[in-house]
């Protein structure tokens, strides 16, 4: 008799991990079970808990394991099958993980380093892992927004209450049309007796490097 060992199909290996963690098995223990690194483990279990469509197009060959890495960039199960179902068999990995995250925001997005990422959890927001990309996403865009207008007017009042008479914060940088610039003269102001105290300290405390810069010259 003749005995031929058929190779396993990869989402078998994902199946195992989901039945072992089920019983209760971490994600550790299951490693060292297999002989193999946690985050292999972690990505397998994403993997196994795709949405059953998308598992069988995969396990069928309709569907590259990139593809299916792709969607798996969320958990959202509803979002998979939404996405799956507008594109079809597609090719793309990047066009899919592109609608699979298209309505959350990049941990590199200007607001969410500008607030950070600790201060958004902290506040209760959650935080989507792209494992396969080692990206982070962030979910809440009414809290993030939120927080990057607290901080902006915190800022703000910061330099209003140093006696600033306005402030304002710019994302971006605003396109300059230099045509309507016109130059500027300094125009010469008598200074008040506390202004002109002010300005005799600041003169001062800029001799020392006046008289460094005139030996450096020499």
């Amino acid at each position: 008799t003749n005995v031929m060992r058929v190779a396993m199909h990869p989402a078998d290996e994902f199946a195992a991990f989901h039945e072992l963690a089920e019983q209760g098995l971490s994600k550790e223990e299951i490693a060292t079970r297999f002989g193999v690194d946690h985050s292999r483990v972690e990505k397998r279990l994403r993997l196994a808990n795709a949405a059953p469509e998308i598992l069988q197009a995969y396990r069928t060959g309709e569907m590259s394991l990139s593809i299916l890495e792709a969607y798996c960039a969320s958990e959202n199960v509803e979002r998979q099958l939404s996405v799956f179902k507008s594109l079809g068999r597609t090719l793309s990995d990047y066009l899919v993980r592109a609608r699979m995250t298209e309505d959350l925001v990049p941990e590199n997005d200007r607001r969410a380093r500008f607030v950070t990422l600790d201060a958004y959890v902290k506040e209760g927001g959650a935080v989507i892992s792209d494992l396969f990309k080692e990206k982070a996403y962030l979910s809440d865009i009414d809290l993030l927004d939120r927080l990057t207008s607290e901080k902006v007017e915190a800022i703000k009042k910061t330099y209003l209450d140093a006696g600033w008479s306005w402030v304002e914060l710019v994302w971006h940088r605003p396109e300059i049309n230099w045509s309507e610039l016109r130059r500027s003269s300094p125009e010469t102001v008598e200074l008040s007796e506390k202004d002109q105290a002010k300005l005799d300290e600041l003169h001062k405390k800029l001799e020392p490097l006046e008289i460094l810069w005139v030996v450096l010259q020499k």
